[in-house]
């Protein structure tokens, strides 16, 4: 279980910096930046691939990764880039995790 924790640590990592850099690219595009951020997201499958063949479960797996991504995404943009989060988006993550509490 430590081994898939670890691997979704990893893979997790990666996808939020390919998101900051991906957002990055979006204030000031670059193909440098492109690139970066195309790396970052493929390399982050290669510690997911692994969790879900240690796992082996993708329907107990991806919605934990969803909303984990998701949740980072959010913190990410409201306390780096300073965006503003709605009520209705609360709303939204607390019924995401609510769903992902009731797939796992």
């Amino acid at each position: 279980m430590l081994y898939i924790i670890a691997l979704m640590s990893a893979a997790l990592s990666l996808y939020a910096m390919g998101e900051y850099t991906s957002k990055l690219w979006t204030l000031s595009p670059s193909w440098w930046m492109g690139i970066v951020t195309c790396c970052l997201f493929s390399i982050s499958t290669i510690p997911w691939l692994y969790a879900l063949r240690a796992h082996g479960h993708l329907s107990a797996l991806g919605p934990v990764f969803t909303l984990i991504g998701l949740v980072i995404c959010v913190l990410m943009g409201t306390f780096l880039f300073e965006e503003t989060i709605t009520s209705k988006q609360i709303v939204g993550l607390i019924f995401a995790l609510l769903a992902t509490f009731l797939i796992y």
